[in-house]
């Protein structure tokens, strides 16, 4: 069998793709594809920036055990047969606080081929753009119309996503964001187009929610326009310190005897009304 197919990355946030089933052997593998950068970019690691390149992708294995629901064991065996397999190159590294794992897609551009590319070498593409222009040639008015459709039908390609990453923020929050303001839905997009994917966005919520949310200066940036800016990639790579564990720790607590006290009282009152 010859040829290839495509896959859209947005496949990756769709619920039957990341269901609570484990993944088997196949679809890790095209789950560690579609997870590779498509073009290079650096990521920002304790106050240094590392290139990813494209055909590759940094997680730490705890990480794609959560996301294929696998035991870190059966992860790093299983990396390490696709290594012998000569379908991938992977070093583990550590930088301070901060751990994961290197991946490499052997022959990458075999299986995302560029797009533009695609389209200059691909002569049934080209035929079919040939009979599609023919088509579209005699009636302007409709050629407008698809335009407008198409730009409409892009858009909507991050509905799902971004309706997804509201819910979650209002979640975690406790706030009501609508997802409907242009800036924030801008935001958005510009970090989904860059690569980053909707369980990625979450992660940067959880990280800033950890480290802010009890603390009352910091709690008014908990919003999009501060967790989706251009520091994003810094906010998905930050780990929380011993410190900042214990006094998130002591919040918690505090914040669950504040409750119990509160239902405490209420309880007590109802008692005096009808004691």
């Amino acid at each position: 069998m010859s040829g290839w197919i495509k896959l859209h990355r947005q496949i990756q946030d769709n619920t039957l793709w990341l269901s609570d089933e484990p993944f088997d052997c196949r679809s890790a593998w095209i789950d560690l594809i579609m997870m590779a950068n498509h073009e290079s970019r650096e990521i920002f690691m304790n106050n240094n920036f590392i290139t990813i390149e494209r055909g590759q992708l940094h997680r730490s294995q705890l990480k794609l055990a959560e996301r294929w629901h696998w035991s870190r064991e059966r992860v790093n065996n299983y990396l390490k047969n696709l290594k012998k397999a000569g379908m991938i190159d992977f070093t583990a590294s550590t930088n301070g606080t901060t751990r994961g794992t290197t991946i490499t897609i052997v022959n990458y551009d075999k299986y995302q081929v560029d797009h533009s590319a695609d389209l200059t070498t691909n002569p049934t593409t080209d035929r079919q753009q040939t009979i599609q222009q023919a088509d579209n040639k005699p009636d302007i008015n409709k050629n407008i119309k698809n335009v407008k459709e198409g730009k409409e039908g892009k858009k909507d390609i991050y509905s799902s996503s971004i309706s997804q990453i509201f819910d979650y923020l209002n979640q975690k929050t406790g706030k009501k964001y609508t997802g409907r303001s242009d800036a924030q839905r801008k935001q958005i997009i510009a970090r989904l187009k860059e690569g980053y994917t909707v369980e990625e966005f979450k992660q940067v919520i959880d990280n800033k929610c950890r480290e802010w949310k009890h603390d009352e200066k910091m709690q008014m940036y908990l919003r999009p326009e501060t967790l989706f800016s251009t520091k994003f990639e810094t906010y998905l790579n930050d780990t929380e310190t011993e410190r900042q564990r214990a006094r998130r720790e002591e919040a918690e607590i505090h914040e669950r005897q504040q409750k119990d006290l509160e239902e405490t009282i209420s309880y007590c009152d109802i008692e005096t009304l009808f004691g």
